[in-house]
């Protein structure tokens, strides 16, 4: 679920900051470089690397702008430490958030282990209890 969020994040992170047409022209170039939209998350250090190729120092503001978002997508306060780079706090925000089964904001639970029965089990028990009917 993280790497869907933040493919979803990436778009209004870049059209936040730099408009509609820089947004696409991003998604242009990392496609010239073999980067497609759902391959963001996977091959974020790549993304970064043509980042800062267009931008210099300028990406580090852009990648700045999606942990932001992504944290408050996950309603988590900003990490604002520059004790590790950018790709090591992307790294961590996704294990937190995989460790302590955060979901963002708007999106419902959803069991991926439904019980024998195959109906999804309650969410705070391990088993589902059924009323007499």
């Amino acid at each position: 679920m993280f790497d869907e969020v933040l493919t979803n994040s990436f778009s209004p992170a870049l059209e936040g900051l730099l408009g509609r047409q820089v947004r696409d022209e991003v998604y242009h170039i990392l496609e010239t470089r073999g980067i497609r939209n759902d391959q963001v998350p996977s091959r974020f250090d790549k993304v970064m690397e043509v980042l800062h190729e267009f931008f210099g120092e300028g990406s580090r503001i852009i990648i700045h702008r999606l942990l932001r978002f992504l944290y408050e997508k996950y309603s988590l306060p900003v990490d604002s430490s520059n004790q590790e780079t950018l790709l090591d706090r992307l790294t961590l925000l996704r294990d937190r958030i995989i460790v302590e089964h955060l979901r963002p904001r708007g999106v419902e639970y959803v069991d991926r282990f439904p019980d024998k029965e195959g109906r999804p089990r309650d969410r705070d028990s391990s088993t589902n209890h059924r009323k007499p009917g």
